[in-house]
């Protein structure tokens, strides 16, 4: 029942189309359709009737209220086994599988969205009856922004691949000294390409490559500078712990198809690429790589970003 309660109060925060299917709605009756048991049906529509009558937008504590209020639906959700009558309510199945860099950026969205909802409170005064003591922990919670650090990190960490190889001074469990065993390593390359655009500026790529620096010693780097082309000839190798000098080597116009083209003709040696860039420039398409932009301070990406893409937003700390 209270899965119910809070379902509603949550559902009625979201537009209805944009629901899954079964998803509780107030004013909206559930689909009965899949429950076979006369009997629960009976019930279940006792409580569809219910929920047809109810406002939206209440709090959890609101819709559990009226459920329990009604003594018949409060006896049947205490001997009730979900699923054996044939209804089931929304499936969250799928919702958690997210990586860790997925995690991150949808963290920090969440996090925009409360950060706008608390100036705007702020602002308006309209914080109805919200006690002192929340809005403090409301406007603590926002006061951190998204790591991009942590991004990157997991977006280089996610690229890696299992190294296996043969050698004797393993025991082979399944066949011992007969067949040589196995050992496995793990390691990543991960191509960087610079925008050679003004704004990009020297400070940005010392944020970026002290990011870098925090890595294990299993991620690989080749670093290529472009503009409206890639530049290969002035490409370098970048391991941890090494001094990256300021590249300043093309001074067109920006174009992510020619790092695109690139990435394609790289694609057996590299395991994914990172684009540090102030965005400028037109859609390159999807990739076939794993690709995460990283945009300078105080700029956006122009387009919108392709489904397996990353964005990143950098900011001075």
């Amino acid at each position: 029942m209270w899965n119910i309660a809070t379902d509603l109060a949550i559902n009625s925060l979201i537009a209805s189309e944009e629901l899954p299917e079964g998803g509780l709605y107030p004013g909206k009756p559930l689909d009965l359709s899949k429950c076979t048991d006369p009997v629960a049906r009976s019930q279940w529509q006792r409580i569809s009737d219910m929920i047809e009558s109810f406002p939206p937008e209440k709090s959890s504590e609101w819709y559990m209220d009226r459920l329990e209020a009604d003594k018949d639906i409060k006896e049947f959700f205490e001997n009730y086994d979900c699923g054996e009558d044939g209804f089931t309510f929304d499936d969250h199945e799928g919702w958690g599988d997210l990586t860790d860099e997925e995690r991150q950026v949808a963290e920090g969205k969440l996090k925009q969205r409360l950060g706008e909802a608390v100036k705007r409170a702020d602002r308006t005064g309209q914080w109805g009856s919200v006690s002192g003591k929340t809005r403090e922990e409301l406007r603590a919670m926002i006061s951190d922004r998204i790591n991009w650090k942590r991004i990157i990190q997991c977006f280089c960490g996610n690229s890696q691949r299992a190294n296996k190889s043969r050698t004797h001074r393993r025991v082979n469990r399944k066949y011992p000294y007969i067949h040589p065993g196995v050992r496995r390593g793990h390691s990543a390359a991960i191509d960087i390409y610079m925008d050679q655009s003004g704004s990009v500026g020297d400070d940005n790529v010392e944020l970026l490559f002290a990011c870098l620096n925090q890595l294990g010693r299993k991620i690989n780097f080749t670093v290529f500078p472009f503009d409206y082309s890639v530049n290969l000839e002035e490409a370098i190798k970048w391991k941890k712990g090494s001094m990256i000098p300021p590249i300043r080597t093309n001074y067109g116009g920006t174009s992510f198809h020619a790092v695109e083209k690139n990435v394609r003709e790289r694609s057996r040696v590299s395991d994914g690429h990172i684009i540090l860039t102030d965005g400028e420039a037109a859609d390159p398409g999807p990739s076939l790589q794993r690709r995460c932009w990283i945009i300078i301070p105080g700029r956006k990406l122009m387009f919108t970003p392709h489904p397996n893409d990353i964005v990143v937003e950098m900011d001075t700390v």
